[in-house]
């Protein structure tokens, strides 16, 4: 099998290389096999999710530009923008500890397993107690960063897609990048929320106590141009 039949085997990717100043792009693969009647492949125009690289590419980086123009500073206290996280066991928690996932939150857990969609995410996330001590380790968190966006949305009282796009997306000329929501030509990501759905079922890696049956509205169909992430689309969209 030659180089270019084993490319059209691999999942769908476009890749970018810079030589002497001179860009040039691959798109190899499929955006699309399952759920349709032909495979529809990889062009220069397909989107892709970001998925977890929206916490550097959106969240962090709208933080930095906030830091840049005096609005805040990494040493503050996440509570001073966070109303609900005061008086808590989250009150002494800084911007720091939570761009560098020392905050003590725990992991993952799903947002979406509520009877109040529209309740404010750091409220909810306030009642959840600290799982390890601050700064007792870098333990990778979704809810760390989540926490950053609702300070970002604070700082600015914009919503992060409208937030991202002013701080981050338009000042670098990332042009076709959007929030939540995504048009055009889009590579597929999953088949429904089957993964998620599997960690609350399997207490893995993540114990959340939680019966799979106690959430109505898993998704189903393949996924394309919706956010993967069950947080993002339900709890943040």
């Amino acid at each position: 099998m030659n180089s270019a039949e084993t490319l059209s085997k691999v999942p769908g990717y476009l890749f970018a290389t810079t030589k002497n100043g001179i860009r040039s792009y691959s798109a190899n693969g499929s955006r699309q096999s399952f759920g349709v009647a032909e495979a529809q492949p990889v062009t220069l125009d397909t989107k892709f999710d970001l998925a977890s690289l929206t916490k550097i590419v959106g969240t962090t980086a709208a933080l930095l530009h906030l830091i840049e123009l005096g609005e805040l500073q990494v040493t503050d206290l996440a509570c001073k923008y966070l109303d609900s996280w005061q008086e808590t066991d989250k009150s002494e928690i800084t911007i720091a500890e939570l761009l560098s996932h020392q905050s003590g939150l725990a992991e993952w857990r799903p947002l979406y397993f509520t009877d109040d969609l529209s309740e404010n995410v750091a409220r909810q996330i306030s009642r959840i107690q600290l799982t390890y001590p601050r700064n007792s380790g870098r333990r990778y968190s979704d809810l760390g960063f989540i926490s950053l966006g609702e300070i970002v949305k604070a700082v600015t009282e914009q919503d992060l897609p409208t937030a991202f796009a002013e701080l981050v997306f338009r000042p670098l000329g990332l042009h076709k990048n959007s929030l939540l929501q995504a048009t055009g030509e889009i590579a597929a990501t999953s088949l429904g929320d089957w993964y998620e759905k599997k960690m609350v079922a399997t207490n893995t890696p993540y114990k959340v106590d939680l019966e799979v049956s106690a959430f109505p509205n898993w998704r189903e169909d393949y996924l394309i141009g919706q956010p993967n992430d069950g947080n993002s689309f339900l709890r943040l969209g």
